[in-house]
């Protein structure tokens, strides 16, 4: 019942939000836009060793994007300035339901201002290193050329992936072209209630950090991404603090390119981190080492090296694009249970669109991952996929 109350809840202040950004778009038609997307369709896997596959209808992760609805607000304060709102939440077409438990708006909910520059972002939005809004160094160089967010396909399955940042303050330099700037800083979200000086939340919470510069021309576009997190330390039940021992603070780089021949165009990513804490945006890292009390004995995490590679190549209506990606990790922390310190995941998959329309597409993805050694019980890295379905953005 109570589930039933907040999901209730929710749907009321969504109903609420929608109905007075048609009202606003009604009296002031320039200042507020509705867009999103809808996209459904067939998922299946097979973990290596299962006596038999899944098939079922897409879900988070089991799609090329997340369909998404986004109410995006805009002011003109004069002198060349500007303010507004983003709000946007991410949900399931075929059940019609949330994504995200207990957030009206998961994927972005900021206040921006900026002028031909700079633009400035306060709230929760998604970090630098993902494919999700507002800035994102992988849509600005266009690092994955698949515009695929799938297992064994995309670059976030081996590289730092902040994920959604709450508290957090963005920045990014306006210019369509050329040198641009960006970053980013969130403090996370409180895990002990009230914050005061005695209680050690401003430690206990997860901050992150990423800054970035490049170029974008017509033709090559480059970036640097430099990362950094400093893990939450949640305390005990009894509100003590935890005698586990606190953790490295993660770095990490990604050193970006891309190459557009009029058409076709290439990609690559080179990756390098120290004391990782998980492996892309999967929280997963006590199934790795084998068990929650390897990860508490460890005060240092992963070291990690990939590289990633994508190229499409458009002919017509149709665009078939693909990628490859090798991940080498070695854990510094306490002895693992699994046997191995060191492992090593290769990736790779295709992905075809047909464009019915700009806004309406067909797609077919397939991709394959094999980890070895300490990666090699892990299902997410070793694993066959294949996603068939329709996409519409509006």
């Amino acid at each position: 019942m109570q589930y039933n109350h907040h999901r209730s809840h929710a749907c009321t202040l969504l109903c609420t939000a929608l109905a007075l950004a048609f009202g606003c778009a009604a009296a002031h038609a320039a200042d507020v836009k509705i867009s999103g997307s809808v996209i459904t369709g067939l998922y299946f896997n097979k973990v290596e060793g299962a006596d038999n596959g899944n098939l079922k209808m897409g879900g988070a992760g089991e799609l090329p994007n997340d369909p998404h609805l986004m109410l995006t607000a805009r002011e003109d304060l004069g002198n060349g300035w500007y303010t507004g709102a983003q709000l946007q939440n991410r949900f399931y077409p075929d059940s019609g339901t949330f994504r995200s438990n207990g957030y009206l708006f998961d994927a972005q909910s900021r206040l921006f201002v900026g002028n031909d520059q700079i633009e400035f972002s306060f709230g929760r939005m998604a970090g630098l290193t993902v494919a999700g809004r507002p800035y994102s160094v992988y849509g600005k160089t266009n690092a994955n050329m698949t515009f695929a967010s799938l297992g064994g396909i995309a670059p976030a399955n081996i590289m730092f992936q902040p994920g959604d940042l709450s508290n957090a303050i963005a920045f990014s330099t306006n210019a369509q072209s050329g040198l641009f700037v960006r970053g980013v800083y969130s403090n996370g979200d409180s895990v002990n209630g009230t914050d005061t000086e005695t209680t050690d939340d401003w430690s206990d919470r997860r901050h992150v950090a990423q800054f970035s510069t490049g170029w974008t021309g017509d033709h090559l576009k480059t970036a640097v991404v430099y990362s950094f997190e400093m893990p939450g330390n949640v305390k005990n039940a009894d509100g003590t603090r935890p005698e586990a021992l606190r953790k490295k603070n993660t770095h990490a780089v990604h050193l970006i390119a891309s190459y557009d021949f009029g058409g076709p165009a290439v990609s690559g990513i080179l990756y390098a981190s120290q004391n990782e804490w998980r492996i892309g945006p999967v929280g997963d890292l006590s199934r790795i080492v084998g068990g929650n009390a390897v990860v508490s004995n460890s005060e240092e995490g992963l070291d990690n090296l990939a590289v990633f590679m994508s190229a499409k190549y458009p002919i017509g209506q149709h665009t078939i694009s693909g990628s490859v990606g090798f991940l080498k990790s070695k854990w510094k922390g306490a002895e693992t249970s699994v046997g191995h310190d060191e492992g090593t995941m290769t990736m790779a998959g295709l992905v075809y669109y047909y464009n019915f329309s700009k806004r309406t597409n067909f797609y077919g993805a397939a991709s394959w991952s094999d980890g070895k050694k300490l990666l090699d019980g892990v299902d997410r890295f070793n694993q066959v996929l294949t996603a068939v379905g329709l996409m519409h953005r509006f």
